[in-house]
């Protein structure tokens, strides 16, 4: 099943992996390389908009440490990061679908959550944050099902602090959900 969800993912995925990822919407691309990120995330000035003296967004810092492992190919991990979301969603509904407990189901249920139409559509209008909450959302719901012990409290606690530093107001909504829960 694995092997076909990820040839489909491909092949899917193939204008994307060839061409990049298109600058439209949210998906602009990282400017500069990860030294310059890095710099803008700790010097205290934020040039969004007109500028401002505010603290830079978690998420810049992220993109710059990604960005070093990535060997500064910052067009290259801006593709791998969306086409990677369009996997971590369907693994995620794979474990979360454990209790279903025949491998039909969790079968169907992987492949139905790969077919929902909405991370495609976030794709073609560039949203990052429909995208990102799309692929965190079975992984925090999976971890928030199992045992409560400090193990896996900090594994939604990473997950969402991830999701946090892309989208602070889902993880916020998700934060509540899993303290109510």
């Amino acid at each position: 099943m694995w092997i076909v969800l990820a040839a489909l993912l491909v092949l899917g995925s193939r204008g994307l992996i060839a061409n990049g990822v298109s600058a439209i919407g949210q998906f602009q691309p990282f400017g500069g390389g990860p030294r310059y990120l890095l710099r803008e995330h700790v010097s205290g000035w934020w040039p969004s908009g007109f500028g401002a003296t505010a603290f830079s967004p978690t998420a810049i810092l992220m993109i710059a440490v990604s960005g070093v492992v990535a060997l500064g190919r910052m067009a290259l991990l801006h593709t791998a990061t969306v086409v990677g979301l369009l996997l971590i969603g369907p693994v995620g509904m794979w474990n979360l679908s454990r209790s279903f407990g025949e491998y039909k189901s969790r079968v169907a249920a992987t492949i139905v959550y790969a077919a929902v139409p909405l991370p495609y559509a976030a794709i073609a209008s560039g949203q990052w944050n429909v995208l990102t909450v799309w692929a965190a959302l079975p992984v925090i719901v999976y971890y928030s099902q199992q045992e409560r012990n400090s193990r896996n409290t900090l594994k939604v606690a990473i997950v969402i602090a991830t999701l946090a530093a892309f989208v602070p107001v889902a993880a916020v909504l998700l934060a509540v959900g899993f303290i109510v829960w």
